[in-house]
Formats: C-alpha cells, structure tokens, sequence
C-alpha cells in the first residue's frame, strides 16, 4: 500500500527512523538534499513511535520504529557536514515529551518541542501529528519549529533570510494561509 502511494505522490517520503526489522535497511529515504542558489539544504523525516501501536499488524510488523531522539541525534551531525540548513519534517507532536499516548499506562513520546531541546543543529522542524495550529514559530535554541494545523485547513509559509558565511538564519517570517476554511469537509465522520 505505501510503495502504491509512493507512486501516485511524486514526491519523496521521508523517514529516517523507519527500518526493516531483518535488515535495518531503512523504509523510504532518510533524507534528501537540495540545493538553491548555492545553498545546500538536508531535509530529513521522522516518524512518531507509536506507530507500532497505533497501525495494524499487518501492515507494519516486520518495521521496526526507532527513537526519533537517538536517530536525529546520529544523523544530524552527517548532515550539519553537507549542508548549510538542515531541516527535520516530522510527524510526532507539537509538545515535549507526552505522557500516556495511545498506548497508555506512562509511555511517553517525544514531540518537537522536546527533539529541538535535545537534538542540536536542526535549523527548522515542520511538524505533524498533533494538528497544531502554530501562528507564530515556537524557538528553542536556534531552532524553530512549526506546525499548520490539520486536515488541509491552513498551508504554512516560512521566508528565510539566511547568512551564507555563518550558516545561520537572521531572520524569518512565516504566516498560516487558509485555503480550506470556507467549505467544510467530513473525515472519519469530522468535519
């Protein structure tokens, strides 16, 4: 079902904390890189540990959900040496660590709150999962994080001035645009 959607997309999936239990081999791509006017841009992914909880057997028993917190803190660094801006798309929660989750009883899960305070170097992470609509870049460290709310209501948009010579953001804007807010529309019985 994934590698159909995968076809039909056209664009890449990214995942650098989903593996193949037998191998290790990752899913999809961990990450991929861009270049604009000579800047170069890692852009890698990662996935909520709960999947394994919250998908069905079937579909994602021989996958393994490695720590999002582990597996950025390995990868980052790669690619802080390739890249001058390095940005984390993320499907795991606008929040810290959470506790009870789907699975309940105390386990918790990091979010991008928490990955942005443990994980240095990621200069952007445009977040998922939680439906969030963040109206203004949360910013831990040199980090800032985003999230466009759910359900196709909002796209958001991040302009960045970035300094060539020290690899850093100096300054940003980034707004929430609606473009599904007037036709209302069912998901899952939602609307």
């Amino acid at each position: 079902m994934l590698t159909q959607q995968r076809e039909w997309a056209g664009f890449p999936f990214l995942a650098a904390n989903v593996v193949k239990k037998e191998t290790g081999v990752p899913l999809v791509d961990p990450y991929i890189m861009k270049e604009f006017d000579g800047l170069h841009i890692a852009i890698f992914g990662l996935t909520t540990e709960e999947l394994y909880i919250m998908g069905d057997p079937q579909d994602i028993g021989d996958l393994d959900f490695r720590s999002v917190i582990e597996t950025a803190k390995a990868l980052v660094p790669e690619l802080r040496e390739k890249a001058d801006l390095v940005i984390a798309l993320t499907h795991i929660g606008f929040h810290g660590i959470a506790g009870g989750g789907v699975a309940g009883g105390g386990y918790r899960i990091p979010g991008d709150l928490h990955l942005a305070k443990e994980v240095p170097g990621i200069d952007v992470i445009v977040g998922a999962h939680s439906h969030t609509e963040v109206t203004e870049p949360e910013v831990i460290g040199d980090t800032l994080i985003l999230q466009a709310g759910e359900y196709g209501l909002y796209v958001g948009r991040l302009d960045l001035t970035i300094d060539s010579e020290a690899d850093k953001i100096t300054e940003y804007t980034y707004k929430l645009i609606p473009v599904n807010l007037k036709k209302r529309i069912k998901y899952h019985d939602k609307s």
